[in-house]
């Protein structure tokens, strides 16, 4: 085989690991640029000497290295070419073909893949081969020009229709714009060409797996198994990017509620094609179910701008602005503290979203916190810790969520299961989070306050009593419970015990209630031992003061 019928190869500027020098040395690359130069053609008769920076366009230059371009040049220059040598066959289009092929090489291995592609380009209009379709088609893939690289592959495939290499990179083409029956037509068609190739053999087969896990995740999509598509379009992001698959994966995510990655998927593809529409489009709807409509706005708007004919993407469009109008004015309401109306525009609000909106998503849990913040409001407290809890399973850090939650509890009496709630939060964020801390210190203080003894029931008075009141009363339950009278036999043990308990509890009884200050902290809710804290406290500051007084 002659280095002309060659072909080059994808993995040739891997293998070589180089960067463009340009890139890497740039001050390199502008002295190289005025090194003197003559044209690679000189042995076929090309008479052109001048800067290295201008042999490019000098190679592309069409007509110049033609026969006729060729001839012309040396009549100009007396009728022969001093630069041409013996040994060399000029004006030969075969001869021609191969410098241009061997400089399109070089920049192909260089990672120069447009340049590549133009003197590929050249070698063609001399002579024109299958291989070198192919090679330029490679050029194109590298660079994502897919479409340049299909129609290059046709091109080859039309002149050698046996031709294993083209039928490989057209269904890598293919594959890589979603074009997933070409991928199987094409390869079918190779495997009746070449029905001894094995290799051709392995790609139908992948191929047609590709396509049919295709099928599989777009139909889980409709069906909205979106687990199901996770895992389908997982694997298949490990055959291809194409922005179809990535993107299938992306709506997978989205359905599921895990928007972190679902944006990653988006702007992976928009970093590669700024014009996929649809990439505009599902990044807007993540962002809307974020809770961003300012930018779900933005982005959808850009992507039907692109694609005004993409009726599901408006359709969403639609939806999601309806959304942002009913929320706006259900949080109105409750800042005027309508919580009533409120309540209407929040359920208005579910009405137009809830089939759509993921579970786990963060839009799903701000609106079911925000509406039971709402019926809080309202004392609906069995309805407040429904949606709370809903929240709470898309969101488990919503704080606002967890705190709402322990109050409707608390409205429900059901004050150690607050704090059995937030006792967990407190360990966890405590410290760093003051919502959770004063809930969790409010939950400790009422659960305290259900536990102790109620003074006033304990002697039978009510709590606007007179402190006279108090003694008298103090007496009668004295005498009622005095151990003298529970220490016959007729009592028993436990009987006994009990009085002498409740004996000393009309004792602290008349203590606290007696006392001004401790009456008041015990109104306030405050347990006794919390109270005698509170006492000292004060007595300990006042003391304190006092003495940096005397001084």
């Amino acid at each position: 085989m002659s280095y002309l019928n060659k072909d080059i190869s994808e993995n040739s500027v891997n293998k070589a690991n180089v960067q463009l020098l340009s890139v890497a040395q740039p001050l390199a690359f502008r002295v190289l640029k005025r090194v003197r130069v003559s044209c690679p053609h000189s042995v076929n008769g090309c008479l052109w000497e001048g800067d290295y920076g201008d042999l490019h366009s000098h190679l592309i230059d069409s007509g110049v290295h033609n026969t006729e371009g060729l001839q012309q040049q040396q009549q100009n220059n007396g009728g022969s070419s001093p630069k041409l040598s013996s040994s060399a066959t000029p004006l030969s289009k075969e001869s021609i073909a191969k410098t241009f092929k061997e400089q399109a090489d070089d920049k192909f291995g260089a990672g120069s893949y447009k340049e590549a592609m133009e003197l590929y380009a050249g070698a063609l209009s001399a002579f024109p081969q299958p291989n070198l379709y192919n090679n330029r088609a490679a050029a194109a893939l590298m660079i994502k020009d897919f479409a340049s690289c299909l129609a290059d592959c046709d091109a080859a495939i039309s002149m050698d229709p046996k031709y294993a290499k083209a039928y490989l990179r057209k269904c890598k083409a293919a594959l890589e714009i979603g074009k997933f029956s070409v991928c199987c037509l094409t390869i079918e068609e190779a495997c009746k060409e070449c029905p001894d190739n094995s290799e051709l053999a392995n790609q139908c087969y992948r191929y047609k797996e590709i396509y049919n896990q295709v099928q599989l995740g777009e139909k889980q999509l409709t069906e909205k198994d979106f687990s199901g598509a996770r895992k389908t379009f997982g694997s298949l992001l490990r055959e291809t990017n194409c922005s179809l698959i990535v993107l299938s994966a992306a709506r997978a995510e989205l359905g599921l509620g895990l928007t972190d990655r679902a944006l990653r998927l988006t702007l992976q593809v928009l970093r590669t094609d700024r014009g996929c529409s649809e990439a505009y489009s599902v990044r807007g709807q993540v962002l809307y179910y974020v809770g961003d409509f300012d930018q779900a706005t933005k982005l959808m708007r850009e992507g039907l701008r692109m694609d005004p004919d993409d009726s599901r993407s408006r359709e969403a469009f639609k939806k999601m602005r309806n959304v942002e109008t009913k929320l706006k004015e259900a949080r109105n309401l409750v800042f005027v503290r309508k919580f009533a109306d409120a309540l209407t525009k929040y359920n208005e609000t579910f009405s137009v979203c809830c089939n759509d909106l993921p579970p786990k998503s963060q839009l799903n849990a701000m609106l079911h916190a925000e509406r039971g913040n709402v019926l809080l409001r309202l004392n609906m407290f069995e309805e407040c810790i429904r949606d709370c809890s809903i929240a709470i399973y898309a969101k488990d850090d919503l704080v606002e969520a967890w705190v709402t939650k322990a109050r409707a509890l608390q409205g429900l009496d059901k004050v150690e299961e607050a704090q059995d709630e937030l006792t967990p939060l407190m360990h966890k964020w405590g410290h760093g989070e003051p919502k959770i801390r004063a809930a969790y210190e409010s939950a400790v203080f009422l659960v305290k306050k259900k536990n102790r003894v109620d003074y006033y029931k304990l002697l039978n008075i009510p709590s606007v009593c007179s402190e006279m009141e108090i003694k008298k009363q103090y007496k009668v339950k004295a005498l009622e419970l005095h151990p003298d009278r529970w220490s016959s036999a007729e009592f028993t043990d436990e009987q006994r015990k009990e009085a002498e308990n409740k004996f000393k509890d009309i004792g602290n009884a008349l203590e606290v209630l007696c006392d001004p200050q401790r009456r008041q902290l015990f109104d306030e809710g405050y347990d006794r031992e919390a109270i005698e804290e509170r006492i000292q406290r004060a007595q300990r500051a006042a003391h304190h003061g006092h003495g940096h007084g005397h001084g």
